[in-house]
């Protein structure tokens, strides 16, 4: 159980990854991901692997579908963008691998899509004060050494 404080801030690492987010039966297309990691593709945004992409939820499936191929703790760069035609995209960057883009996040205020794009920054070893960018910058880059 996690006690909250403040504004309503838990208490915890995270505030949605956690187990229920890896189920294969959670619309992830794994093999096409599998595939495409194995034969070295160099982006790997989330619109392709998830049908339901563009939400929070599903920019935590495929995190979660991410770390079962490949060690997300060796990002060194994220950015967040945004642009009237795109909308927001968080873009990581793995030291030596390939750049990983995800479209259900946001920043700025603390909703469900920011809290989202905490913890993907969280999950990829961001420390606290980089991984609490969201909840007052609408775009930003954070980086760290690996």
């Amino acid at each position: 159980m996690s006690r909250q404080s403040g504004w309503g801030i838990p208490r915890r690492n995270f505030y949605y990854l956690d187990s229920s987010l890896t189920n294969p039966a959670h619309h992830v297309n794994w093999r096409l991901l599998k595939e495409d990691i194995a034969r070295g593709v160099t982006r790997l945004p989330e619109y392709v692997y998830v049908p339901g992409w563009g939400s929070t939820t599903a920019s935590l499936r495929f995190l979660n579908a991410l770390r079962r191929f490949l060690d997300v703790t060796k990002a060194h760069r994220a950015v967040l963008t945004y642009s009237p035609r795109h909308h927001f995209t968080l873009s990581v960057y793995l030291k030596d691998g390939p750049e990983l883009v995800f479209k259900g996040v946001n920043g700025g205020y603390f909703g469900e899509g920011t809290r989202g794009c905490h913890d993907i920054l969280r999950a990829c070893g961001f420390n606290d004060k980089q991984c609490k960018k969201p909840f007052t910058l609408e775009t930003f880059t954070v980086m760290k050494r690996i």
